[in-house]
């Protein structure tokens, strides 16, 4: 083999491994920095599965440089798309409304005690009779329940609970219960909602819970997925949602915010994430809750759509996620500790 044989192996060599790596890494900032993010996130399971199985399938063919490449190339991917995206201002406004609700948020008493959050995103109008032992049973202080509910089952969990039930009507039902009763602000409304781009919704609550104080609790609902080709729009209304979701925060304030509900996708989209992390939040780690089954066959939960995100007052103790109960998602339980509380 000649001089010249040796260089321009050399150089394939370095092509091979060099091009692929900077591909996966141009697709992975692309996806960090772009609101496409959310579906690269949500498919990521299922591209590392196949980049493991093509991996395998070329070592077995003794193609070790490409198998390598390819490995490589699959771990500069990943760790890409998860670093955080640049700073972006806000390109939305909030109702001014929403401003005089600061003096409710900004309490002048400290949350006195641990607080218990259930947030669970169900489907197909079920008769959730067989989850309300299960949800009571953790004695939970909050419930936030998206989605077509029994009316029997509900105000049942709110009975056992000793609490009050709020009905937040919209394109998708929304049913809220607290383990004590919904406060006024301003001593007229009790409940605030901003419609979100894609038939989205923001709701925004004040519950007393017995025992621990009142806290400022914004629901939210975003919009679900609709046909492939709508795809593109579909995450476009994702981060405008979440644009809407941090501006009303740095309005209200987001020191004892908490945030829960229906986000549509993993808090692991950069591009969702920046934003809510810019307004004081801080994404509660939590348990992949979707989807427990599929096609009736129980399936490894892959991602938590359903996420808390609270504010600088609050420390997250723990959080799991409970039986699914025949829905694709389960409910997902959090433990928050107050960090300003009387005893800490």
């Amino acid at each position: 083999m000649t001089k010249r044989d040796h260089i321009q192996r050399f150089i394939e060599g370095v092509a091979i491994v060099l091009v692929p790596s900077l591909l996966a890494y141009t697709i992975g900032r692309y996806g960090a920095e772009h609101a496409a993010g959310a579906l690269i996130v949500l498919l990521e399971p299922l591209l590392l599965l196949l980049g493991v199985y093509v991996t395998v399938a070329i070592g077995l063919h003794r193609q070790w440089l490409w198998s390598a490449s390819i490995a490589m190339s699959m771990g500069i991917g990943a760790i890409a798309l998860h670093l955080p995206a640049e700073s972006s201002p806000l390109r939305v406004t909030v109702p001014e409304t929403l401003r005089a609700l600061r003096g409710c948020a900004v309490l002048p008493q400290s949350i006195r005690t641990p607080v218990r959050v259930v947030t669970w995103t169900v489907e197909d109008a079920p008769d959730l009779a067989e989850a309300i032992p299960t949800l009571s049973e953790q004695r939970p202080d909050l419930v936030v329940l998206i989605g077509e509910t029994d009316p029997a089952s509900t105000a049942a969990l709110a009975e056992r609970l000793g609490g009050e039930l709020k009905t937040i009507p919209g394109a998708t039902n929304i049913v809220a219960i607290v383990r004590g009763s919904f406060q006024y602000c301003g001593g007229e409304d009790d409940l605030w909602t901003v419609d979100l781009p894609g038939a989205a919704r923001l709701a925004l609550v004040f519950p007393f819970v017995q025992g621990a104080g009142t806290l400022p609790v914004m629901i939210v609902q975003l919009p679900k997925a609709g046909s492939a080709s709508g795809l593109g729009v579909w995450a476009s209304e994702l981060v405008q949602g979440v644009e809407y979701i941090a501006r009303a925060v740095q309005m209200i304030g987001a020191r004892r915010m908490l945030v829960v509900g229906n986000f549509q996708a993993p808090n692991s989209v950069q591009r969702m994430a920046q934003p809510l992390r810019a307004s004081g939040l801080l994404p509660v780690r939590t348990p992949p809750n979707w989807p427990t089954e599929f096609g009736g066959i129980p399936f490894p939960t892959l991602h938590a759509l359903d996420q808390v995100w609270a504010g600088p007052a609050w420390h997250a103790q723990r959080a799991r996620a409970l039986g699914g109960h025949g829905q694709a998602r389960a409910p997902l339980l959090v433990d928050l500790t107050p960090i300003d509380s009387p005893a800490g």
